[in-house]
């Protein structure tokens, strides 16, 4: 199915607009700096939905009513596994330009460019929206993608409180 575009913002295929329902808001956050992968969040004025990765090849779809929010925040951790494969992929790149011939060369600043990526990409902020169950759900994105996820929290927030 085919994402609609609607005053700027993409509808995921699940959601289909109500008569006197209208776009408020909508955010896309990206979930690798190496792969094209992104989270699609949509507020209307009734609902708050979206698309979000739940693995590398595999997305989920939500829709709540905003009556249905109890809770939406935005937290920032590191992931300690990709800092271990980021050192890991540097050291190694670093050992084998010490080995000095041309082909080693190559492969060591291959493999040190890709840990640092893995580095960078390390910082992790999530994206939670929990409802009135108690149910969250849990959205990763990049750590660059912060300052969207939390004004567009806020945004949500506000319309909660408004309904």
């Amino acid at each position: 199915m085919a994402w609609v575009r609607t005053g700027g913002y993409s509808l995921p295929p699940g959601i289909i607009l109500g008569d006197d329902e209208a776009i408020v808001d909508g955010v896309e956050l990206k979930t690798s700096l190496i792969f094209p992968m992104k989270n699609t969040f949509v507020l209307t004025n009734r609902r708050c939905g979206g698309r979000y990765q739940t693995g590398m090849f595999s997305s989920d779809e939500f829709q709540y009513p905003l009556n249905n929010i109890a809770s939406v925040g935005v937290s920032t951790g590191i992931s300690i596994g990709m800092v271990f494969l980021g050192l890991l992929l540097v050291a190694v790149g670093l050992g084998t330009l010490s080995a000095g011939e041309v082909v080693g060369v190559v492969v060591g600043l291959l493999f040190a460019a890709l840990g640092v990526l893995v580095l960078i990409s390390s910082r992790k902020s999530t994206f939670r929206i929990t409802n009135n169950a108690g149910q969250s759900l849990d959205c990763k994105a990049i750590g660059f993608e912060q300052a969207k996820a939390r004004e567009f929290a806020a945004h949500v927030s506000r319309e909660v409180a408004n309904a």
